[in-house]
């Protein structure tokens, strides 16, 4: 059995991945899609190098933007904003993987993970995908089979559960310090926001990801409006 990290790639990717879940509930109004999208660009770039840092391989680095690339893209794309109409002809993940498939693509990653050997870096990349999946994503599956969803979660479960051991998925302590926002400083807010998610989805965990897959998005929106 090994431990989680204490610093785990669904945490390198926490500045990120809180940027996606203000716009995606509309916690956030962005006024400008391109710097919008440097933002994203310049957190995916810092994430990615926490991550490089920690030791993690490359592989696993490109499958964690990968995963919340297409978080973002999904997200964007589905609240129907025009100031995101440029998004719809270039969304990031054309921008950085050259493709359009993300909705795909992201599940082929998920199943070639479960395929893998345990080891404790194949336990972070699938606690990053599965964290994605419990904040909203939905891919191929936004208009069709939840119950293949439910089965990739217990699989996930079970084979982190393997490395970690019984009930392990973010690791329960400590998280990063959140240090008190300066005034207006909505981009420290976000990390608190994160913070709050990331216990949440860590109950969530221990209750079971068949209950989160359900009822993952309104606890998520109740946490955002809570830290707000």
């Amino acid at each position: 059995m090994v431990p989680a990290r204490v610093n785990s790639l669904a945490l390198s990717f926490q500045e990120a991945l809180t940027a996606i879940l203000r716009v995606r509930f509309q916690r956030q109004q962005v006024q400008d899609s391109e710097s919008f999208r440097t933002q994203m660009r310049r957190a995916l770039q810092a994430a990615m190098q926490e991550s490089r840092a920690m030791g993690y391989s490359s592989e696993t680095v490109q499958m964690g933007v990968f995963a919340a690339v297409a978080y973002l893209d999904e997200s964007v794309l589905n609240l129907q904003n025009p100031v995101f109409a440029d998004w719809a002809r270039r969304p990031l993940q054309e921008e950085l993987f050259g493709g359009h498939m993300a909705g795909e693509t992201f599940f082929l990653n998920l199943r070639n993970l479960l395929g893998q050997q345990d080891s404790a870096e194949v336990a972070d990349a699938l606690e990053l995908y599965c964290l994605c999946l419990l904040m909203g994503y939905r891919g191929r599956y936004a208009f069709g089979d939840t119950g293949e969803l439910h089965l990739l979660l217990r699989q996930a479960r079970e084979k982190i559960q393997r490395v970690r051991g019984q009930m392990q998925m973010i690791p329960p302590s400590p998280v990063p310090e959140v240090k008190p926002p300066r005034a207006k400083d909505s981009w420290s807010r976000g990390l608190l926001i994160t913070t709050c998610i990331l216990a949440v989805l860590t109950l969530l965990a221990f209750g079971g990801f068949e209950l989160a897959l359900s009822s993952g998005i309104s606890q998520i929106q109740t946490s955002s409006l809570v830290a707000r």
